[in-house]
């Protein structure tokens, strides 16, 4: 057995008893072949990017399931039937559980960039408040310098 994605998108006039009854018989068609399906989901009714069949909306449904060709095999050709399925996709989703672990690497090498960029940010401010006081300290310098020369020529004259 492999694992699958199928995603389907039905026609918007279909109400939630028909999205449920057609839920139920992709998962039938699957288990009476001997998939199993792992995870289901309704995700709602949509806006497309471009009409499909003069329609701008439909209701996606996403399947993630377990089973042999012949299975995918069964429900394609149960799709082309089905007049209230706009759009369908299933694709072989071998690699899930590797694709899975690399976002959890991402999400923590996230952590450390946000960590990075405060360190830098910070690192960046104490500078310039550190050339900022540099700065006002060699002005006040120069500022008392020349009153003191000032001070001694007037005092010389």
């Amino acid at each position: 057995m492999r694992k699958y994605e199928f995603i389907y998108i039905l026609d918007p006039s279909v109400d939630d008893a028909g999205v449920a009854e057609s839920f139920e018989r992709y998962i039938k068609i699957a288990k009476d072949h001997g998939g199993e399906v792992t995870r289901q989901e309704n995700w709602g009714r949509r806006r497309f990017a471009y009409d499909i069949l003069k329609k701008s909306e439909g209701s996606y449904l996403f399947l993630k399931m377990n089973c042999d060709t012949k299975t995918v095999d069964e429900l394609n050709r149960a799709l082309r039937f089905d007049e209230k399925v706009l759009r369908s996709l299933i694709v072989l989703d071998d690699d899930a559980e590797a694709r899975n672990a690399a976002a959890a690497r991402r999400v923590g090498e996230g952590d450390r960039d946000r960590d990075r960029d405060r360190d830098r940010d910070r690192d960046r401010d104490r500078d310039r408040d550190r050339d900022r006081d540099r700065d006002r300290d060699r002005d006040r310098d120069r500022d008392r310098d020349r009153d003191e020369r000032g001070m001694r020529q007037e005092a010389v004259i």
